[in-house]
């Protein structure tokens, strides 16, 4: 407040030794409008010198003066003695903090003018879409085509995020004097992969190139389709040419997470509005709509706007979980949840009816061995519902997964299939593995071609604890698991069984179907040793493709720093990488715990931008799915998962949002 007092007080100064005379209404003069413009074009407090008002800069600021003036006095008309809607929210007008103009900006599908001006009010409300936001600093935009006036809009804004950006602009070319109030903050877990120094050597790169700075030309403060990231863009004037930096915020903070420059031509335009083009199959996902209008679940915002697959389209695959425990509660009944997840998602993963419990039949096995028949018998009821609608909806599916210790069932590993009998022999079982592996590879890879494109062929071998692990094993082998349960793949077959299961996945998978090894914990430091050493012996024998790392993270663990260096060790091994099992649930279910996990979201999609090879990384991502679509699944009977991009009533959450922005933003 004492900034704002200090402001006014030199404003009226400023007025008195001008002798202007405000107009009733009007915002000039008596309420407290900012009078003149510096070389940057921005307004300011100060009076410009009568003997500088003879060359031909002062005369182009005179200019500029007069139109943000202008611009400035019909803003306040149309919104407060209009009565605009938005004036409600604006709560009071104070004074004009400063104000911009820009040529060149992008609005609707047109070129125009745009007049930025900032606003200071008081009692202002809070607004449901935006609630990080200062109450009483406002961004009000005037669109010009030509000279004529064509529209105007207003948000709240953070006018210390563009003092910032100057300051830091002026931190990098070393000027002194700068507001150490407004320096440019990084937030800590992206220090390592955005330095500072980066900043400093691009303008001395562009300094090289274009010559020495002269100026901030012109500036814009916005949002990127929604009110998610703020950002300011800057064209700045150099001797022999132009160009531009952009800095994205985190909502309510002056933490730039991310900042972009290039030169400036004149291909390059700040677009406002970006959600007025079409988006794709616009008219296909308007006609399904349609389709579910008589619908429980209201699936207008589920189905329109851009997809997340589209939006990340030159990345990696974007996959959602297929819920179900039974064949009556899975999502394949569901129209609605296959929609959504059809709009959104180009690849699927069954969260559990896949699992070899699922699909290996007891009777029919025992009825085997009667008959003389060592092989299992498979039964594909729990999927192939699923499979058939990926078939037809051209989405592809991870096929989750072959050898697990858990979820397998014990007769599996008996004498007569019988939960009674002994434990098989070693060769007994190896014969029912590859039978088991063969049949499974065959039946989806005949019925569905194309449909599964990668399995994970062993899930959770590794295992840190010498409590419940083969401390003789090159890489630390599971022999127990949950409640001191044994893991009988080890029991039978030793360590050997991870190995034996990936050489016969390798021999009955059809060509370009990858072979991953998927896991939780994947980040830890001792576990993660094992897991490399295991994954390069596979690697060795040309028996794997990746590496599935299951994402059950928190708000705040591990640090991007941590999961970054996991990702690039892994890496080093050549292999792909695969998200298996996104899941981030909320600390509270409050609007600042909603906030947070979106937030989360987004830094770790972001992270995944910046080292995957098509951001200019070193990791080939290839796949990464959210391990289910909704909260609240509404053919569960209490679902209490908190963890999902879309609410129980199959609404957008915040976290979908943040995702949304951060595709459109950098991928």
């Amino acid at each position: 407040m004492k900034k704002i007092a200090l402001v006014v007080l030199i404003l009226v100064l400023t007025i008195l030794q001008v002798g202007c005379k405000g107009k009733e209404n009007s915002v000039s003069n008596e309420n407290g409008a900012i009078e003149s413009v510096n070389s940057d074009n921005s307004v300011t407090d100060k009076v410009t010198d009568d003997t500088d008002a003879q060359n031909e800069e002062a005369h182009d600021s005179d200019q500029a003066r007069d139109l943000i003036l202008s611009a400035d006095a019909l803003a306040y008309k149309l919104i407060f003695e209009d009565k605009n809607p938005i004036a409600n929210d604006m709560g009071t007008y104070v004074h004009t903090i400063n104000g911009y103009e820009l040529d060149n900006v992008q609005y609707k599908g047109k070129s125009v003018k745009a007049i930025q001006l900032f606003w200071q009010c008081e009692d202002g409300k809070s607004l449901d879409y935006a609630s990080w936001f200062t109450k009483e600093q406002w961004a009000v935009i005037l669109y010009y085509d030509k000279e004529e006036f064509i529209d105007i809009e207003a948000f709240p804004c953070e006018y210390d995020m563009v003092i910032s950006v100057l300051s830091t602009i002026k931190l990098i070319q070393n000027e002194d004097g700068v507001n150490l109030t407004y320096d440019i903050y990084f937030d800590k877990d992206y220090s390592s992969l955005v330095p500072r120094d980066e900043y400093r050597d691009k303008w001395n790169a562009y300094t090289a190139q274009l010559g020495s700075y002269v100026r901030v030309k012109n500036l814009l403060y916005h949002y990127k389709s929604s009110f998610t990231y703020p950002y300011v863009t800057l064209l700045l004037e150099f001797e022999k040419g132009d160009a531009y930096y952009t800095f994205y915020f985190k909502p309510g903070t002056l933490y730039i997470f991310n900042v972009i420059s290039g030169l400036y031509n004149d291909s390059f335009h700040v677009a406002i509005n970006p959600n007025s083009a079409s988006y794709i199959d616009e008219q296909y996902w308007l006609d399904e709509l349609n389709n579910y209008k008589d619908s429980a679940f209201d699936l207008t915002e589920a189905l329109t706007g851009p997809s997340l697959k589209d939006s990340n389209k030159n990345y990696f695959k974007l996959g959602v979980g297929i819920y179900g425990s039974a064949i009556e509660n899975c999502a394949i009944n569901s129209p609605e949840y296959m929609i959504v997840a059809k709009k959104h998602f180009n690849s699927v993963t069954m969260t559990n009816l896949m699992k070899p419990s699922y699909i290996l039949d007891q009777e029919q096995s025992i009825n085997n061995l009667s008959n003389g028949i060592a092989d299992p018998v498979l039964t594909f009821n729990t999927i192939d519902n699923t499979l058939q609608w990926c078939l037809d909806n051209g989405v592809q599916m991870r096929g989750h997964t072959l050898i697990w210790h858990a979820q397998t069932p014990d007769w599996f590993f008996k004498e007569g299939y019988q939960s009674s009998g002994e434990l098989v022999d070693r060769e007994t079982m190896q014969y029912r593995m590859e039978s088991y592996i063969r049949q499974y590879l065959a039946y989806v890879q005949e019925k569905y071609p194309g449909v599964i494109y990668c399995w994970d062929v062993v899930n959770e071998a590794v295992e840190p604890s010498e409590l419940m692990s083969d401390k003789n094993s090159f890489f630390s082998c599971r022999t127990k698991y949950g409640d001191n349960e044994p893991n009988l793949w080890y029991e039978i077959l030793g360590q050997d069984y991870v190995e034996l299961a990936f050489t016969y996945a390798r021999k009955y998978a059809a060509d370009g179907v990858s072979l991953f090894y998927n896991d939780y914990g994947t980040i830890d430091s001792k576990k993660l040793d094992n897991i490399y050493r295991l994954c390069e012996h596979l690697k060795q024998k040309g028996l794997i493709d990746g590496i599935g790392m299951q994402g059950y993270w928190g708000i705040s663990s591990p640090t991007l720093g941590t999961l970054k260096d996991a990702i690039y060790k892994y890496t080093e091994l050549g292999l792909e990488i695969h998200i298996t099992e996104l899941s981030i649930d909320v600390e509270a279910e409050t609007d600042e715990g909603l906030i947070k996990q979106a937030n989360r979201y987004a830094s770790i999609m972001r992270l995944l931008q910046t080292v995957d090879t098509d951001g200019g990384g070193k990791a080939n991502i290839t796949s990464v799915t959210f391990f289910g679509l909704m909260d609240g699944y509404m053919l569960y009977d209490n679902d209490t998962n908190t963890s999902r991009l879309f609410d129980k009533n199959l609404q957008k959450k915040l976290a979908f949002n943040h995702i949304m922005e951060t595709f459109l933003l950098f991928y």
